[in-house]
């Protein structure tokens, strides 16, 4: 099993107004790619759901600013954007007229030519080109034409605005009479900004249906036709998608695929009209099914709102940009990603997430938002255990006004152990029940996940292995329930176990043991969480050791240095030549501090925790010993020895390059000082029993 390295440099993506419908499914398309993107978003509203969401974000005033251009440029200059996708209609001539400047500096523009984007968005002249050029466009006037000589067109008619998209000021004219109203609500000069167009009929509403609309003079939530067509850089298709949809106040809510011989009839020649202008990328076509008197009557050329539900149909747009314009992958190579199957419906619904008012005030007093992000409460699944204590400790240090959220089966122990020591106020402790049952009670801004159960702890393989894996999910669906935008996983380097080391995060992945099966497969359950807005950081950690709460005895490091303490005879299984690589406890605590504190590239990303110096266990047995010696000058020599049975011969080498050159994390602790320290808590423990 290998997965994407995480040593290739993400390729920067930005997307502009986060807070649009379209843009917020943009980036949940990027976040489900498949290989490491950068997400950059600029975004006017402090409030806007998307903005949080990207990995780094910008003010950027509205697309009526003298100055949007110009800061736009530089943003994307200064954050390396290698594309720039629009998130609005308004912005996309904007954005257009710079694109050749951002291009020359390396940023490709995910926008058409500024003449397509002007006529697509001009529904007069839209239908003006279209039907020069003999494609089925619904007729259309000037608004303020036809208020003249209201009986000269054909109704029922529709009035909308003359540039827009959506439901928007939209009002249906059942009969000529209907003018009237339209005068008290419109000035002439503001008619000037509407046009009419026919009302369609699609082929599925009954009589019922279509006299009900015109009764209300109000549009059907069902049955509109779109299309989307998605051009090369050569102006070549490469991708299509029809589909009925179901709308509420203009939002798409469900969508189901409809392959029929009359619609690709009807979009050919809308297809060659648009190809001409310069069109690359998406293209949304909005119309009326009626078989062969199928027509058009809107063009956007962007993604849609329903770019999220199409691309789990099969419809990938949003990977297949990101490909063939950010990555220069052919036309050829991205077609696989944009499929069609029939058998599914697609549904949408409006999505939720909280975040903290610290990110929110942090964006609107300066402008930009990027990592680390300043965190008011940590959610720690696991905080009674070994590492978990460490990493509390250092979270306290680390972050000295946040709250520390921690799931127990037993407060009374926990109460006991830390009761009296600095930061004790600021760790909230509620019962393991809580986070099972998903309580809106436990909420965060990070959750740190060290739960796991390691041999011999559960005596099966199977329920080894199930029961990481229900912990996992167990922290999962907390992320997912409470909106937790980052989750830190703590894995272990022994998912490499059977590839000869050294091992980097490229390694492949081969397991051998029920343990490392656990991992990887809990890893695997975290990989999906950018698809819901969660970035992750997976931590493979070396052996643990060191003297901490809940020092886990039978750890080979903690056994030698205990053992050799007391003057006990130390046991070498085998030869003695495998390697094992330790990391101190407290090592490893920081290394989850250094994620949370790190840049927004440490999101998404593997890496190895470990001290890059391996010490055969024959040699660490020894150093335990002459430690012993060299401090306590024993008068009987501490017994080596070496027992002759089978015994996996397997080393744990790992490289933690990685961590150091993006987290800036390195060990602190020598082996000799951390095995050093536990002796001495144990003979000083010795002395106090035997005073």
């Amino acid at each position: 099993m290998k997965h994407p390295g995480t040593e290739v440099r993400r390729l920067c993506v930005a997307v502009t107004a986060t807070g649009s419908g379209i843009a917020q499914t943009v980036i949940d398309g990027l976040r489900a790619c498949t290989f490491p993107v950068r997400i950059i978003g600029f975004e006017r509203n402090g409030r806007a759901k998307g903005l949080f969401e990207c990995d780094a974000a910008h003010r950027l005033p509205s697309a009526s600013d003298p100055a949007y251009q110009e800061r736009l440029t530089s943003f994307c200059r200064e954050e390396g954007v290698d594309l720039l996708i629009p998130g609005s209609d308004n912005e996309l001539p904007k954005i257009a007229e710079v694109a050749a400047e951002l291009e020359q500096g390396g940023c490709r523009v995910l926008a058409s030519s500024p003449e397509c984007i002007r006529i697509c968005q001009d529904k007069y002249a839209l239908h003006e080109y279209l039907v020069a050029q003999d494609a089925p466009f619904f007729p259309t006037w000037l608004a303020s034409d036809v208020v003249l000589q209201p009986g000269d067109i054909q109704y029922p008619a529709i009035i909308k605005p003359r540039w827009g998209s959506g439901s928007v000021g939209v009002q249906i004219l059942a009969t000529a009479s209907d003018w009237d109203t339209v005068k008290l609500q419109n000035t002439m000069n503001r008619l000037d900004e509407y046009v009419v167009q026919q009302l369609g009929r699609p082929s599925a509403w009954t009589d019922e249906t279509w006299e009900r609309v015109l009764a209300e003079r109000s549009l059907q939530s069902q049955d509109q036709l779109v299309v989307q067509l998605f051009f090369a850089d050569s102006g070549e298709l490469i991708g299509r998608m029809s589909w009925l949809a179901t709308l509420k106040s203009g939002v798409v809510m469900a969508i189901e695929v409809i392959e029929e011989p009359e619609i690709w009839r009807a979009v050919e020649p809308v297809q060659r009209a648009i190809s001409s202008l310069g069109i690359r990328g998406p293209l949304n076509i909005q119309g009326i099914w009626a078989g062969e008197n199928t027509q058009f009557f809107e063009l956007n050329p962007r993604f849609s709102g329903s770019t999220g539900v199409r691309a789990l149909l099969g419809y990938r747009e949003v990977e297949a940009a990101v490909r063939h314009f950010g990555l220069n992958e052919s036309a050829e190579a991205v077609e696989n990603i944009l499929g069609t199957p029939r058998q599914w419906v697609g549904l949408r619904q409006m999505s939720e997430r909280i975040v903290p008012k610290a990110w929110v005030h942090t964006f609107e007093t300066t402008g930009s938002l990027s990592y680390p992000l300043p965190l008011q409460r940590i959610l720690v699944v696991g905080g009674s255990g070994f590492l978990g204590q460490e990493v509390i400790r250092e979270l306290l240090s680390s972050y000295p006004y946040a709250e520390i959220v921690v799931p127990v089966r037993d407060r009374a122990q926990m109460d006991s152990q830390w009761e009296d020591r600095s930061g004790w106020d600021r760790v909230s402790l509620v019962d393991w029940g809580e986070i099972e049952a998903l309580s809106p009670s436990i909420m965060a801004d990070a959750l740190v996940h060290l739960a796991a159960v390691r041999p011999p702890v559960q005596e099966t393989s199977s329920s080894l292995f199930v029961e990481n894996l229900r912990l996992t999910q167990i922290a999962i669906r907390a992320a997912q329930r409470l909106s937790i935008p980052l989750f830190v996983f703590v894995s272990s380097h022994a998912v490499y176990e059977g590839e000869p080391p050294p091992w980097t995060e490229n390694t492949p992945l081969r397991p051998q043991s029920a343990y490392a099966y656990a991992k990887v497969a809990c890893e695997e359950l975290v990989r999906q969480l950018p698809q819901l807005g969660i970035r992750y950081a997976l931590l493979r950690m070396g052996s643990l050791y060191g003297l901490a709460e809940r020092i886990q005895w039978e750890r080979v490091a903690n056994r030698f240095a205990a053992r050799a303490a007391k003057g006990l005879v130390l046991t070498v299984y085998g030869d003695g030549h495998q390697m094992i690589d330790l990391v101190h406890v407290s090592d490893g605590a920081r290394a989850v501090c250094s994620v949370l504190q790190g840049p927004d590239t440490a999101w998404s990303s593997v890496y190895n925790i470990t001290s890059g110096a391996p010490i055969e266990i024959m040699k660490l047995a020894k150093l335990c010993r002459d430690i012993a010696d060299e401090i306590k000058g024993l008068a009987v020599p501490i017994e080596l020895k070496q027992l002759d049975v089978p015994i996996s011969p397997r080393s744990f080498v790992s490289c933690s390059q990685l961590a150091r050159d993006i987290l800036g994390w390195s060990p602190q602790i020598p082996l000799r000082v951390g095995l050093e320290e536990i002796m001495r808590h144990i003979w000083k423990e010795q002395g106090s029993s035997e005073r």
